[in-house]
């Protein structure tokens, strides 16, 4: 019994997430064909999330900028649509938005594999956050994160992590 809790505990040490990754591995941006409606401008992308392709939507605000940028995190059935229309809302108020799809599988019974999973998504998020600079129109000296539920961990790790963000909102994050 206190071998298999010792082994147990060893296996969780050993899989403590990793938040660092390759600031020099190319990003790989793709922008999308533009989509406007009034005040709202919207594109499709990919990018190179440090441990695969990520896909995401660039929101912001009619004309040139700079626009602060929202970075949205969703819970653990999301995807990088479900906060387009909190992102609409913002662009009318005059702040872009950057949202990026979780990792997937997101859930595992498995401790190495969730930490790992974890990981990514943190990870994603700081490589998107690397995206800014070459995004039109994003002020990458104003960002702030919002994490929905699975999400919200995952922003509040990122804020602990990366010093780039000025704000983070925990929307619906556990105990």
């Amino acid at each position: 019994m206190i071998g298999a809790v010792l082994g147990a505990s060893l296996l969780l040490v050993s899989a403590h997430p990793q938040f660092s990754y390759d600031r020099n591995r190319p990003l790989n941006l793709r922008l999308g064909e533009v989509q406007s409606e009034p005040g709202v401008v919207r594109q499709a992308l990919t990018f190179d999330a440090g441990r695969g392709t990520k896909a995401g939507h660039w929101i912001h605000p009619e004309g040139p900028g700079p626009w602060p940028v929202v970075l949205f995190s969703p819970g653990s059935d999301g995807d990088e649509t479900d906060q387009l229309p909190d992102a609409a809302r913002l662009a009318k108020q005059g702040i872009s938005s950057l949202t990026v799809s979780p990792p997937r599988p997101l859930l595992s019974c498995r401790a190495a594999t969730a930490v790992r999973i974890y990981s990514n998504y943190v990870v994603s998020r700081r490589r998107a956050l690397d995206l800014l600079p070459s995004l039109p129109g994003a002020d990458p000296s104003r960002v702030a994160a919002v994490g929905f539920s699975f999400g919200a961990a995952v922003s509040a790790s990122l804020a602990g992590v990366d010093h780039r963000l000025r704000g983070a909102a925990i929307q619906s994050g556990r105990a």
